[in-house]
């Protein structure tokens, strides 16, 4: 049913002649969000899963409103508080984020 949606709304765009647009600017602003989901499966899966208690991490970077990296996948830590599921999910997004930012520069 998820991948009918997404179906659905490609179609949508490609009819319409949407698609991602970057917005004029001097200077590309790269941007960063992160968020993190603390032990998101442990109420839906077997609680000695020892995957269930793993916290997900989530993050797009955007380049003008653009977004050109995105990732969702579980640490490999096991967090013992939402402050620090958050913690580790903005250090692994920043270890994305800096490399970037030196390409960006370099351009």
């Amino acid at each position: 049913m998820a991948v009918k949606k997404i179906g659905h709304y490609l179609q949508k765009v490609l009819l319409t002649n949407q698609g991602l647009t970057f917005q004029a600017s001097t200077t590309p602003i790269l941007d960063l969000y992160v968020d993190a989901d603390y032990a998101g499966l442990w109420t839906y899966e077997h609680d000695q899963d020892p995957v269930c208690v793993r916290s997900r991490t989530g993050y797009v970077m955007t380049l003008s409103g653009c977004p050109i990296h995105w990732c969702s996948k579980l640490q490999t830590e096991i967090a013992l508080s939402t402050l620090e599921a958050e913690y580790i999910a903005l250090a692994q997004a920043m270890r994305e984020l800096i490399p970037m930012r030196r390409k960006f520069d370099e351009l």
